[in-house]
């Protein structure tokens, strides 16, 4: 079942590679959970509480604010736009098939760099969780 879930999110970015394009609406039977953190928007695919030891999530970014995680190493996979991330005082900017593995503890923060938002896959070894979710002031 998941396999399945992971391709079938996997076609729909694809199918939305062209950024001057709305992303296409994940379908709900596809993931565990949709968190809306204006104005970013969190599909949890594999969550952390499945005990796996990584969890894996659709996320579509315009403006990430700064923050870190103590325990955990967190991916980032952009499959459709353009992302500005910025880790600790380096900036770096992602295209569609291109990935950055942030480093534990590393300040980070991330932006859209188009009008529409940037769809990644974010995945993290062992598992994000909220109690690790560090912000920035």
């Amino acid at each position: 079942m998941k396999l399945k879930t992971l391709l079938s999110i996997f076609f729909i970015s694809i199918s939305a590679l062209n950024a001057e394009e709305n992303l296409k609406e994940i379908p709900p039977e596809l993931y565990a959970l949709r968190v809306d953190v204006n104005p970013d928007v969190v599909y949890e695919v594999v969550s952390t509480q499945e005990g796996l030891g990584w969890s894996l999530a659709v996320i579509d970014v315009m403006d990430s604010p700064a923050h870190y995680h103590r325990e955990f190493v967190e991916t980032y996979t952009v499959m459709s736009g353009e992302l500005e991330l910025i880790v600790d005082d380096e900036t770096i900017i992602l295209q569609p098939g291109e990935s950055y593995t942030i480093p534990t503890g590393a300040i980070h923060s991330a932006k859209s760099l188009l009008e529409t938002p940037t769809r990644i896959i974010a995945s993290c070894v062992p598992g994000w969780n909220i109690e690790d979710h560090n912000l920035v002031e």
